[in-house]
């Protein structure tokens, strides 16, 4: 059984290892009782009403003696490890005023983790799946960084037969980073996968809420430059088209939805004021609770770009980024009791 890891932002996440070894002492009972159920009968069927013949083996149900131990374990080996994440985490982030990264640009981050992983046992694999900033942490047993690492020490300490993945997801800002490796197949090896994402709530809680789906997009309005105090006729303004597309957007705002969203910036221009400006790039992030929710907004959007870029003459060019669909949760994973 192979699950799956894709930590965000490097945290211990115990809801998720609770959860992940929920899921392996399940597979583990169901093997176990029925492979106990065939060693007793092995060519008579019926006997047990179409019952599971119990095992002789330890329970693995939440409560049980033997969950109470594996969570006792992995509540150990994620307290041993909070001093190393917290320094982890601060190489990372604090450091991000020398290493600013975002959006497949995390070659720093990428390099820092890859070398933690390795000093923790996991096989590692760099630029994966032809992603410069993506990697996968591997660790199999043949019987978020904490997470993985107190899952596998739990997997070696009671022989659980199994294998834990760690996933390294680029392009978190908006670049569609996830969605490109599981075009890829990066999860296709996977029974179960967690994401892990601080958040706010109580300790050990799991959010089983959906996300809005996202469609990041970039606008560039192209004009041309003209003296802005000899010849303003000559120019055409790219800056007044990024500002009345703004407008618009800003306007659209009162007829949409509460549940929808949509925010951008202006990535700005080289010009100076005594020049009209030829160029200006925009990027936008639309967001709404469903696929098609998304798209009918989406083109509302748009529609203020290309208007902009008609009222003043622009060219204009959009580019979408992949899009994220809403997220379709796992209740029955998510709702498993756990001591």
């Amino acid at each position: 059984m192979s699950l799956g890891i894709f930590d965000d932002h490097t945290t211990a996440g115990c809801f998720a290892i609770r959860r992940l070894f929920s899921a392996f002492s399940a597979r583990l009972s169901l093997k176990r009782s029925t492979t106990t159920k065939a060693q007793r009968n092995p060519h008579k069927e019926g006997d047990d009403n179409g019952k599971s013949v119990s095992s002789d083996l330890p329970s693995t149900d939440a409560g049980s003696p033997l969950m109470s131990a594996v969570m006792s374990t992995v509540g150990a080996v994620v307290d041993t490890l909070d001093t190393d994440l917290r320094a982890l985490s601060l190489q990372i982030h604090v450091s991000k005023k020398d290493h600013p990264e975002l959006m497949f640009e995390e070659h720093y981050a990428h390099q820092v983790l890859c070398d933690f992983m390795e000093r923790h046992g996991f096989v590692v694999t760099r630029h994966y799946l032809g992603l410069q900033t993506a990697w996968r942490a591997e660790f199999i047993h043949v019987s978020g960084v904490g997470v993985a690492i107190a899952v596998k020490a739990a997997l070696q300490t009671y022989d659980v037969p199994g294998t834990v993945v760690l996933l390294g997801t680029p392009g978190e800002e908006g670049g569609g980073g996830k969605a490109m490796m599981l075009e890829r197949g990066g999860y296709r090896d996977m029974d179960v996968c967690l994401m892990c994402h601080p958040t706010n709530g109580a300790v050990d809680s799991v959010s089983l809420g959906s996300c809005l789906a996202m469609q990041s997009l970039e606008a560039e309005f192209f004009g041309h430059p003209a003296h802005a105090g000899n010849a303003p006729w000559d120019g055409t303004n790219a800056l007044d088209a990024a500002f009345l597309a703004y407008s618009s957007i800003a306007v659209l705002r009162q007829q949409i939805k509460p549940d929808h969203r949509v925010h951008g910036m202006v990535k700005g221009c080289d010009s100076a004021p005594n020049v009209i400006p030829d160029y200006v790039k925009m990027r936008w992030t639309v967001r709404a609770p469903t696929k098609g929710q998304l798209m009918v907004l989406l083109e509302r959007v748009k529609a203020c770009f290309e208007g902009a870029a008609l009222a003043t003459s622009c060219r204009l060019k959009i580019t979408t980024d992949i899009p994220y669909h809403d997220l379709h949760q796992n209740s029955a994973l998510g709702k498993s009791p756990f001591p």
